[in-house]
């Protein structure tokens, strides 16, 4: 095997190894252990071991994606949506259905974000990516298919900076999940 298919067969193993879900560090182990005792067929073994490896951690990830996403469209058209019904059954003024979007979203972002670092601490910074920047894009998209991207002005400067400010929240609420999961553990 020349150098570089040897170094492609060692990089897809360690991350097989790395991929490999906690109950499957033993055999993330002895699978490394083969593979360093191997003269030949290094690439087909390491490649079918990250298969493996993947096939076992799908299920956890569509979990946290399909939970990730749910959020980000609760965030982004949910609460907003229970407001304006709020308004139009005559439960709040218009004033108020505008005073109550940034705390909605204060209290949606920071209860959604703790819930999923708690369920996946190691996912911190993708919590907080995509319930700070999802919804803007989700608002972007339906207002002109994001057409308006490339242009700087008040609006979408306003815009970016909240998202900003939900990452931030996101962050910190996912911090704080991972937090009360190591201390419920």
């Amino acid at each position: 095997m020349s150098g570089r298919r040897r170094d492609i067969a060692g990089a897809l193993m360690a991350l097989a190894t790395r991929a490999a879900p906690s109950e499957r560090r033993d055999w993330a182990g002895a699978m490394q252990a083969e593979f360093t005792a191997l003269e030949r067929g290094r690439l087909s073994w390491a490649l079918g071991c990250l298969t493996t490896s993947l096939r076992w951690r799908a299920p956890g990830e569509a979990v946290y994606a399909a939970a990730l996403a749910g959020s980000v469209f609760f965030v982004s058209t949910i609460a907003s949506f229970l407001l304006i019904e709020a308004m139009v059954f005559g439960l709040i003024s218009l004033d108020a259905m505008f005073a109550l979007q940034a705390p909605v979203a204060v209290v949606a972002h920071l209860g959604l974000g703790g819930l999923l670092g708690f369920q996946r601490p190691d996912r911190r910074l993708v919590t907080a990516l995509a319930l700070g920047v999802g919804p803007l894009l989700v608002g972007l998209a339906s207002i002109d298919g994001f057409h308006h991207l490339g242009r700087v002005d008040p609006g979408t400067a306003l815009q970016w900076a909240g998202a900003l400010t939900m990452l931030a929240l996101g962050y910190a609420a996912a911090t704080l999940g991972a937090r009360l999961r190591r201390f419920a553990a």
